[in-house]
């Protein structure tokens, strides 16, 4: 008995669209689940009585986001609809805001820090300008900062630098717990996306690109996959109280809850699911189980 799908896609989040999107301009039959009622994931939009609060990322910068432009053209999204914010971000202290937050021009604003970190600004600037073909936002463990976390980071330099600049930048952008979280990803995608001033949002809330993706995609919401076991020559996915058969799944949702759903995943098949030996980052995993069509470069990649 032939599948029901080429491939479902688990989690409609901008890996699981994105992902989606692709495999379809490729020619296949594809399907996302997602458990919740609406797509997005983290850059889901929250509207109420004409207001729109963005839940997770709420900006996009000109730079350092190939892809995403890509998808936007190849979408119809004008640049219109994608305005730059053109203001600087501030950090609170002293009863005020104090602006220049990711921003090279911090070093003569203050941007909330004291002098003397000012001037350790100024060394992290040089350092990481000096490096600069070291950071690779792709490959972040390569990276002179190694596998320090934020705060180990920070540890070198006046406190200021962590509790009003790595910190903020850190938890407010990233979500991050600076003493579990390496320096080396924010380091290398701050090189990548270039001061705040040159940042970008979209007019009608971050969900914007994940919406017109699904508009174009066979998308089921509110429903929750609960397994997805692999059979010979295909997979079988539990969603809900129904059985589903595809020639693969490629799940797109974070790392524990990807190597949860595949109850009979060999325990060398996907590294992106096994807890990470160094300090972690956010992350995702989309691993490709089952057969493969076309045939990917391995069972499971990391998004």
């Amino acid at each position: 008995m032939s599948p029901d799908l080429d491939v479902a896609v688990v989690g409609a989040g901008m890996a699981g669209l994105t992902t989606a999107h692709e495999l379809r301009r490729a020619g296949l039959e594809v399907r996302v689940y997602e458990q919740h009622e609406h797509v997005g994931g983290r850059m889901r939009g929250f509207r109420h009585d004409g207001y729109t609060i963005d839940e997770g990322a709420e900006q996009i910068s000109e730079q350092g986001y190939r892809a995403t432009w890509e998808l936007l053209s190849r979408l119809g999204v004008p640049r219109g609809d994608v305005p730059r914010i053109g203001k600087s971000v501030g950090v609170w202290r002293g009863g005020r805001a104090h602006p220049g937050v990711a921003d090279p021009s911090a070093v003569l604003t203050g941007a909330g820090l004291s002098p003397r970190a000012r001037l350790d600004l100024a060394r992290i600037l040089a350092w990481t300008g000096s490096h600069r073909r070291e950071f690779d936002a792709d490959h972040p463990e390569r990276t002179p900062a190694g596998h320090l976390t934020v705060r180990e980071f920070a540890r070198r330099y006046h406190r200021d630098v962590h509790d009003y600049l790595l910190q903020p930048v850190a938890g407010s952008f990233f979500g991050w717990d600076t003493a579990r979280s390496a320096v080396a990803p924010m380091l290398s995608l701050l090189q990548e996306v270039g001061p705040a001033t040159g940042w970008r949002t979209y007019r009608d809330g971050m969900d914007l690109l994940a919406r017109r993706l699904a508009e174009g995609l066979d998308v089921v919401t509110g429903r929750q996959v609960h397994e997805v076991v692999t059979e010979e020559g295909r997979v079988r996915l539990r969603v809900g109280n129904d059985s589903v058969t595809a020639r693969s799944a490629v799940l797109c949702v974070p790392a524990p809850v990807a190597a949860r759903l595949h109850v009979n995943a060999p325990p060398t098949s996907c590294r992106s699911c096994r807890p990470a030996p160094s300090p972690p980052r956010s992350r995702s995993a989309a691993c490709w189980t089952g057969r493969s069509h076309p045939r990917p470069a391995s069972p499971c990649t990391s998004c």
